[in-house]
């Protein structure tokens, strides 16, 4: 694809104090890290989803001292919750009816939904892999979550006015790298789409 500098003012819409936003959180918490920000700086409303993968809630007294990454996720979660502004989720994002759901369930708890933020990925196929270990007669495993889900918004958001979508891609489709090659693929889908 061919790339071109664009001038963010140009597009910049500010984001509302107390606005409502919808965050898909990815494998490694970036969706988690804007999620904080929104709360913190924008008091605002935030709904964060976790794909069905991550670790349920009723496990994370398991997570605390097993995994650290994990650990410091469900920790983070946990705080932002206690601020009364994060309402968090696990749901499978790969099928259209959970994400139809949730955003007429968004809608009608919370009178509107200003903003996207998409990021989700499955947290037991992040996209690092050698070559030689991706099975390639199962495509789904890797692209399922990825590419079904911004179909699935886009389907579900289309009878609304939102200030804004925003997808979290990467710079792997650029740049590569030892064990990029899915997260490369998924990213160059997502740049595609949103181009």
């Amino acid at each position: 694809p061919n790339y071109e500098q664009i001038q963010l003012k140009e597009l910049h819409k500010p984001l509302r104090r107390e606005g409502v936003y919808l965050v898909t959180d990815d494998s490694n918490g970036i969706g988690l890290l804007i999620a904080e920000y929104l709360v913190k700086t924008c008091q605002a409303k935030v709904i964060l989803i976790e794909n069905k993968s991550f670790p349920q809630r009723g496990s994370w007294s398991l997570w605390s001292n097993k995994e650290e990454i994990v650990g410091n996720k469900i920790q983070k979660i946990i705080d932002l919750e206690e601020t009364g502004r994060l309402q968090w989720d696990c749901m499978d994002l790969s099928e259209y009816e959970p994400v139809e759901q949730l955003i007429k369930q968004v809608i009608e708890s919370y009178g509107a939904l200003h903003g996207v933020i998409h990021g989700a990925d499955d947290f037991n196929h992040t996209g690092f892999y050698p070559i030689q270990e991706i099975d390639y007669g199962k495509p789904a495993d890797y692209f399922n979550l990825k590419i079904n889900s911004v179909y699935h918004l886009k389907k579900a958001l289309a009878p609304y006015q939102l200030d804004f979508l925003m997808l979290i891609s990467s710079l792997a489709p650029l740049l590569g790298g030892l064990g990029q090659i899915i997260n490369a693929a998924q990213c160059s889908f997502l740049d595609s789409f949103a181009a």
